[in-house]
């Protein structure tokens, strides 16, 4: 059956799963299959290929799925070299140099989707083992994405086949759906579990010397057990090999009566492992391998833990041999059974305990970067030792793995035991921060040690231990901050230190100590925002950015023409799409991951998030605006012809069109439920607004009654889809009732365009936003009643956005001038103005408040986009930011006779000849490096995001304004030498 199935014969199923119980010797079966087709088959003047994968929990290399996708897609590559073009056009769209990263499975998937429409694709069967051991780490594709990928594959074309295996649920057998199911002991071309026993048998009496009579005395005790399987067969024969040849017969005597694996283990447990004289230190490490986060080398275990002086451990590991091996130097369990025993049995009360010495054991490892790097030439320095690695990350790992303890009730002495703990955390990130970034940046982790620490922020953010969060919270902005600068790789992090707000602890604490001939520095800002990631890629303007639903997704559309979709947890770029033309003005993505983009052509193009490839044609021309039902099958797409076009987009086809507006459609928006349709035209006038039934095709009779005197700019239906509020140029937002059509109120009060009109959620206000700087909070009483709560007067130019929080606690407006202003509702039911910001430098073109109530996310025409923490947001945010262009204009600063401003800085008049002040700014254009001098030595490297766009060199002073906030560095007398400065911070980090 196999046979056939790989060869293309006969079978048209494109989807084999083979299901097995717990040790039935699935992964055994799988891998004679791989050596026995794994070379090419000469079919019908085809290739048929084989491209394989073996989940494995113990290795990190082998349980997610990415890592799974991207090794099927090597296999292919290495038979078919001509295929290789997918993946370099890959890298030069994204600008990456690998997709090595758990969460990189979105771009994989484009990778794998591009070369099975190539026609030079061959057929090919994808072999699969142990799908089950996938991982589902939050955060990260898991099990689901992947089956999810392969049905989607089987679809896209013929060429694929899938023999896939795993133990059997329910939950499995369901996710896979009417796929071909087989059970491995139906299966007549399997070896018996009778052959096994005899072929391990004889294989053990030959290793170690049985004699006849022994080794048929090991086959008959195993064949009598009826709870014997292949796993069952693999821990005794295991257990037997380091088992005297005087001592068989009595340890197969006791396992004859074990019923179930836990039993087994218990016996080993019993007649092996406790009975030796060091059972403490075998039980100490198994703890610690129980709780580790992969597979570790001897060199990584040793210093975890800890054992006495002279006591060798792989002696100890050899004692421990039917639970763990040692492969290559890498110690890891027999199999997953054996984790989990250990997990229940050994560690049942001492996992926190186990979690918390790890911990403390990752601080004492010798993490820190090489003394000897060389800034100019990193490719000569040597690597930090290999037992580094697991500390750098995983001292994370292990305290977010007990926060939840640790954060409600523990008892005194593990209380105390903990306080100990936090301490120590605290002290590593405030002695140590930067040289562990440094060792981050060198091991490629910085990204990864960023994103955990964010996780441990979140974990800890409502417990008792308030100065380790806040110290955690701390090291993970800036760790988010010097990721955004984007610093070469040779660059020490205390470099990011200067651009760190005044309220950061580590400024404070550090600042001093690594820059002691800087007297000060002063920015604009205070205090951190919350947590954010810079994306970086785009060429052109940024005008419009979406989060998906569930919030692992950014979508990003750009005057560069293209649409960019980023992994939200890592900052990496996932597909760069281009559209034919145009600026990209709006973007939009749905529950099932389907990405609209509108350009300045007014045409709509559509891709599939997972693939980045459009599946369908692109929507016409003159589209004015474009919506998803909640569902994401359907999209509504309004064009200058006044008609309104409703497409399904599984079956990629116009199903029905609504024809009734007078003039050009600019505004349409879909019920919460999908059944309701509104649209506004331009003439803003009682037969302008419309509502469309989708069920019956038809328009909602009497139409909405809004009667706006001049044309409509906003449109939103209220969270119950029963009434419909909009907004209009002739100074109003009017209210109907979507049943009847009928006007219910009319909104007065404000002096120019209502720009913008919005619900809350669960709270009953609505709000407007309008060119007279005012944003309006309304109360909305079912209909009843409408008072004006409050005018909130906090802009000084046109409001052009708004929108509430999920809560109804925030209010976040942005308007013409680039601000962006946070009211908050008090405990007296008030609003009041919380917080603003002006890192834009144009116009806010929209605002929006993530479902969490936590985030803000902004878009402006200046080719940025940021994202904030609105609970603490008095700094700048997550930004979506493009290189900077070239000289637009130059001009003169007042006390810079020499020089003439640029966009870049500073530039002198006369290059030959020296500046006035010592301290001076200069550009590497060969590096594209923006530096601040001294007598023409690279001082302070200023990251691309600070780029200077005015300056002013004083004798002891540089002030720079960039395109956030001005920063003033004040130096002393007593400067040292440029090479002394990484001397000195070597000195101080050790």
């Amino acid at each position: 059956m196999f046979s056939k199935f790989l060869k293309w014969e006969s079978l048209d199923e494109q989807l084999l799963w083979v299901s097995s119980g717990i040790g039935e010797g699935m992964t055994t079966v799988f891998l004679s299959l791989v050596r026995q087709f794994r070379s090419p088959v000469k079919m019908d003047d085809n290739i048929c290929c084989l491209s394989f994968f073996f989940f494995d929990f113990r290795s990190p290399a082998h349980d997610n799925a990415a890592a799974a996708l991207r090794n099927l897609i090597w296999c292919v590559l290495a038979k078919q070299p001509q295929l290789e073009s997918h993946l370099q056009q890959k890298y030069e769209t994204t600008g990456r140099q690998s997709f090595d990263h758990a969460n990189d499975f979105l771009a994989l998937i484009g990778i794998f989707y591009d070369m099975m429409q190539d026609e030079n694709f061959p057929k090919t069967c994808f072999v699969v083992d142990a799908l089950d051991e996938c991982s589902s780490e939050e955060g990260c594709p898991g099990l689901g994405d992947f089956i999810h990928f392969i049905t989607f594959s089987i679809k896209q074309s013929d060429k694929v086949r899938w023999l896939i295996s795993s133990n059997y649920s329910s939950g499995m057998e369901e996710a896979l759906g009417n796929c071909r199911h087989e059970k491995l002991h139906n299966l007549s071309d399997i070896t018996t579990l009778g052959d096994y026993i005899q072929s391990q048998a004889e294989k053990l009496a030959n290793e170690n010397s049985y004699d006849p009579e022994l080794r048929e005395t090991v086959v008959q005790i195993l064949r009598q057990n009826p709870y014997c399987n292949y796993l069952w067969i693999d821990i005794v024969v295991n257990a037997l090999k380091t088992e005297a040849i005087w001592r068989v017969t009595d340890f197969l005597k006791g396992i004859s009566e074990v019923r179930d694996l836990k039993s087994l283990y218990d016996h080993i447990c019993k007649t092996k492992i406790f009975t030796s004289k060091d059972k403490d230190f075998c039980k100490k490490v198994l703890e610690v391998m129980a709780v580790v986060r992969r597979p570790l080398h001897v060199t990584e275990l040793e210093p975890l833990v800890q054992l006495k002086q002279r006591v060798d451990l792989e002696v100890i590991i050899g004692k421990c041999s039917d639970f763990l091996q040692i492969t290559d130097g890498i110690v890891s369990f027999q199999h997953q059974s054996a984790r989990d025993y250990v997990q229940k049995v050994f560690l049942n009360n001492n996992f926190t305990l186990t979690h918390m010495k790890l911990i403390r054991a990752c601080f004492n490892l010798k993490w820190n970067k090489d003394k000897s790097r060389d800034r100019e030439n990193p490719d000569t320095q040597e690597t930090a030792p290999s037992m580094s690695k697991y500390a750098l990350v995983n001292w994370i790992s292990h305290l977010l793995a007990i926060s939840k303890v640790v954060s409600t009730t523990l008892a005194d002495d593990m209380a105390g035991l903990f306080e100990l703990t936090s301490s120590d955390v605290c002290c590593f990130l405030r002695d140590h921060i930067m040289p562990w970034a440094d060792a981050l940046v060198q091991h490629e982790l910085l990204a990864t040690g960023a994103s955990e620490l964010q996780k441990l922020d979140l974990g800890f953010q409502h417990s008792k231990w308030r100065s380790l969060h806040n110290r955690i919270r701390d090291a993970h902005r800036f760790l988010r901050l010097h990721q955004a600068t984007e610093s070469p790789g040779t660059m020490p992090a205390f470099n990011s230190l200067l651009f760190c707000p005044t309220a950061s602890l580590v400024q404070q604490e550090s600042l001093k100590k690594v820059f002691p001939w800087i007297t000060s520095v002063s920015a604009a800002t205070q205090q951190w925002m919350g947590g954010f990631t810079a994306l970086k890629g785009h060429e052109d303007w940024v005008r419009a950015v979406v989060i998906s639903d569930d919030g692992k997704l950014i979508v990003s559309g750009s005057d560069d023409a293209t649409v960019r979709i980023w992994d939200a947890g890592t900052g990496l770029v996932q597909h760069c799409l281009e559209v034919r033309r145009g600026y990209i003005f709006s973007v939009a993505i749905s529950s099932q991951r389907i990405v609209a983009a509108g350009s300045s052509d007014y045409s709509i193009t559509l891709w599939e998030a997972d693939t980045g490839r459009e599946p369908m044609d692109e929507i016409g021309d003159l589209v004015q605006s474009v919506a998803f039902t909640a569902s994401g099958k359907l999209l509504a797409v309004a064009k200058e012809d006044c008609k309104i076009y409703i497409w399904d987009l599984e079956a990629k086809s116009n199903i029905m069109t609504f024809d009734g507006n007078n003039s050009p459609v600019n505004s349409i928006a879909f019920s919460r439920d999908g059944n309701l349709l509104a649209s506004g035209a331009e003439d803003g006038t009682i037969e302008s607004v419309f509502i469309w039934d989708l069920d019956t095709n038809t328009e909602i009779k009497p139409s909405m009654q809004f009667d706006h005197e001049r044309s409509l700019t906003s449109l939103s239906f209220s969270p119950d889809g029963k009434y419909l509020l909009s907004g209009s140029s002739d100074c109003t937002m009017r209210l109907c009732e979507v049943q009847t059509g009928n006007r219910l109120h009319i909104f007065d009060g404000h002096e120019d365009w209502v720009r913008c009109v919005a619900w809350c959620e669960k709270e009953p206000f609505i709000a407007s936003a309008s060119d007279d700087h005012s944003v309006r909070i309304w109360s909305f009483d079912k209909g009843k009643a409408f008072p004006l709560k409050c005018t909130l007067r906090e802009h000084r130019s046109w409001v052009m956005c708004t929108s509430f929080s999920p809560d109804g606690r925030f209010l976040v407006s942005g308007d013409n001038d680039s601000t962006v202003v946070v009211c908050e509702r008090n405990m007296a039911d008030e609003w009041e103005r919380k917080s603003s910001y002006t890192w834009h430098s144009a116009s806010i073109d929209s605002i929006v408040v993530a479902r969490d109530g936590r985030r803000v996310v902004s878009a402006s025409s200046d080719k940025t986009v940021h994202v904030w923490d609105i609970d603490d947001c008095s700094s700048r945010g997550a930004s979506i930011k493009v290189d900077w262009g070239p000289y637009s204009k130059m001009w003169l600063s007042p006390g810079m006779d020499q020089h003439v401003m640029t966009p870049y800085g500073a530039l002198p008049l006369d290059l030959s000849t020296d500046a006035e002040t010592k301290w001076g700014l200069s550009y590497d254009e060969d590096k594209e490096e923006w530096w601040i001098t001294f007598n023409k030595e690279k001082y302070i490297f200023l990251p691309k995001m600070f780029a200077p766009t005015s300056s002013c060199i004083l004798p002891n002073k540089a002030v720079v304004g960039t395109s956030s906030m001005p920063y003033v560095f004040g130096f002393s007398d007593d400067v040292p030498e440029a090479k002394d400065i990484y001397g000195d911070y070597e000195t101080w980090a050790s």
